[in-house]
């Protein structure tokens, strides 16, 4: 409370006209007051924190600790570090940076079952040591969470970390190596539901191209963060795109325009309760003033700013404000002022590792010099060395422009790039979708060309034979064995013929189910002397006929693979499924084999990871000679 009547003194001018609370917030908020007293309620009390991004954070605070308590009354272990996840994330977003990476190294070290809820907790310790400017660990963090969800298939992580290495890297000046992750998180293809990660990465790539006035690409990629920030009623990240869309307004000399949408994005900070971006705000109105010349609230604004950055702890936003007061210090003619602000500036930025230009360090002694003999200078000794200065500034501006010329280029050279590699990929799934679709038409002409050819051969055939029966003669014992024998060669025939042209045609899988298809392709080698044990889930009709198609091929393409060079007793087969992915599993017994060896030596793996590959998923093998072999999978539902 007392942080939130700081900042409505401090922004008393502002009104902010926002509702209360998202229906998806609400229903669960609903849900939990029906329930409150089972975990029936408590789970909707914790998916109801799940959307902090919609309501002011004391909400949060409160609900937080309502389900702590309410979690422990149960006994609950588990919920109850969902709990404290959630309160950890109310003091990283009101800025209390120490108690909440207090809480996330306690969560770290507890056994937590809950794989997402670790990953959640290790992303939200790197965000709070980057507002902490504890980058390189951060860096760290983010690489192994990459890593992980990757393997895993997480795609909420993954992103998450992608992102992160982005910011991780903007804190730090390295602007191509953040612009890179950035667009790696822009450029992976979701369901719509997980566009809402994206927005912090349209929202920095757009700092990005602002800083490199690129600002037409700045201005449409804050546009669409706008947008997806509406779209799903994300408070914070809307305030943050209003706060980058002042810059480019800034850049483009539209001071007026800026200044409203710093105001908008103030609004929106005052309502959610957010410390850290306030203080980015504040710096930003205070670099606006002294673009218009009003000083004097510039500096008051920035030296509220940063009051707040050491009772906030908010050492990353150091920076931006004493650059802000530095601006209006140098316009309102205060050199000496201006000089001490800059040289802290610099030694703030020397702390953090934060690289020092040149230019920047000859634009500080000079400012220096200047401060240092302004009250014994004549006013005419005065104005040349303003011309001087002025002289200076164009000198580095042009440099700029020739930077960003360079960087222009370079970033038209990798979209072109970009755009190659995604035809070049389009192509080849086109030509593999090609490859397995006459694969399977060719197999179905066979299996027809079997059953109505050689297969009605046979049984007419047979039905001669069963004619040529009662002609035989009865005592020569000779000819009735020869004829019996041959009666069974032919009766095989037939049953092996059906068999294969069963397995040749794919309607099967699609008239009668995708799980019968395995059970009888199982069924069908009970004398194979293998085991079978299985678990498969019927897939779903909403899934297309060719994952149906491809799945089925992977699995019968194993076991082949098993019964031709696994020695093996015993199969596992499971399948099962979420709500994004398919993840299949299959594991032998048997005597193992060297995966690149198998590899180069035959086409059997190759043909299982291409039609992965194709349906765009994943596949991870597992096999040392001597210990079986495990071939999982995961294959996107669409």
């Amino acid at each position: 409370m007392k942080l939130r009547l700081r900042f409505t003194l401090l922004l008393l001018f502002l009104y902010a006209n926002i509702s209360a609370y998202t229906p998806k917030a609400e229903a669960y908020l609903q849900q939990y007051r029906k329930a409150a007293s089972n975990e029936t309620g408590l789970k909707a009390l914790l998916d109801f924190c799940g959307e902090y991004k919609t309501y002011p954070y004391d909400t949060l605070k409160k609900y937080a600790s309502e389900a702590l308590l309410l979690s422990r009354r149960l006994q609950n272990k588990n919920l109850e570090l969902q709990s404290k996840f959630w309160l950890a994330t109310y003091f990283y977003r009101t800025s209390q940076l120490d108690s909440a990476l207090n809480i996330c190294r306690q969560l770290e070290k507890s056994s937590i079952r809950d794989v997402f809820l670790d990953r959640k907790n290790r992303l939200l310790i790197s965000s709070v040591l980057i507002k902490k400017g504890q980058n390189q660990e951060a860096i760290s963090r983010y690489f192994s969470l990459l890593d992980e969800s990757d393997i895993h298939s997480d795609t909420l992580s993954y992103l998450s970390a992608m992102h992160g290495l982005g910011w991780a890297n903007m804190e730090i000046q390295r602007t191509d190596e953040a612009k890179k992750w950035l667009l790696s998180v822009l450029n992976l293809p979701v369901s719509s539901r997980l566009e809402e990660i994206k927005i912090p990465s349209y929202i920095n790539l757009s700092v990005i191209y602002g800083m490199q006035n690129n600002l037409d690409s700045a201005n449409v990629l804050i546009q669409k963060a706008i947008e997806l920030s509406v779209k799903f009623n994300n408070l914070l990240n809307e305030a943050n795109s209003y706060n980058i869309l002042a810059n480019i307004y800034s850049a483009r000399g539209l001071n007026q325009k800026a200044i409203d949408a710093v105001k908008k994005s103030m609004q929106l900070r005052l309502h959610i309760g957010d410390p850290f971006y306030v203080v980015s705000d504040l710096a930003q109105l205070s670099g606006l003033y002294a673009e218009t010349g009003n000083y004097a609230e510039g500096i008051n604004l920035a030296q509220k700013a940063w009051e707040m950055t050491g009772e906030n702890g908010l050492a990353s936003k150091k920076p931006i404000v004493l650059d802000a007061l530095f601006k209006n210090y140098y316009g309102s003619g205060n050199y000496k002022k201006s000089t001490e602000t800059l040289l802290l500036l610099e030694k703030i930025k020397d702390s953090t590792n934060i690289a020092i230009s040149a230019e920047k360090l000859s634009e500080m002694e000079a400012k220096y010099e200047l401060s240092k003999k302004e009250i014994t200078i004549k006013n005419q000794e005065s104005e040349i060395n303003r011309k001087n200065l002025i002289i200076w500034f164009a000198i580095i501006s042009l440099i700029g422009i020739i930077l960003t010329g360079v960087v222009i280029y370079r970033s038209l050279q990798y979209i072109q790039q970009s755009k190659i590699k995604s035809i070049e990929l389009e192509q080849q799934q086109k030509l593999t979708q090609s490859i397995f679709e006459t694969e399977e038409n060719e197999k179905t002409r066979i299996g027809a060309s079997l059953h109505d050819g050689l297969g009605q051969l046979l049984s007419a055939i047979k039905m001669n034979m069963q004619f040529m029966q009662t002609h035989l003669n009865p005592d020569d014992p000779k000819v009735n064995e020869v004829y019996h024998k041959t009666l069974d060669l032919v009766e095989t025939s037939i049953r092996e013929t059906r068999e294969v042209s069963h397995e040749l045609v794919t309607n099967f899988i699609i008239t009668k189910g995708f799980k019968t298809a395995v059970e009888d392709l199982v069924n069908k080698l009970d004398d194979s002397g293998l085991e079978f044990e299985i678990s498969i889930f019927d897939i779903p009709n909403t899934v297309s006929d060719t994952i149906k198609i491809n799945i089925y091929r992977i699995i019968q393409e194993c076991i082949n693979n098993i019964l031709k060079h696994a020695n093996a007793t015993k199969v596992y087969i499971t399948l099962e499924a979420d709500e994004e992915y398919i993840h299949g599993l299959i594991e032998d017994n048997g005597q193992g084999f060297d995966i690149h060896a198998a590899k180069k030596k035959g086409i059997g793996i190759d043909n299982i990871c291409t039609r992965i590959h194709f349906l765009k998923g994943k596949i991870d093998i597992t096999s040392n000679p001597g210990n079986g072999a495990l071939f999982a999978f995961h294959i996107p539902m669409e």
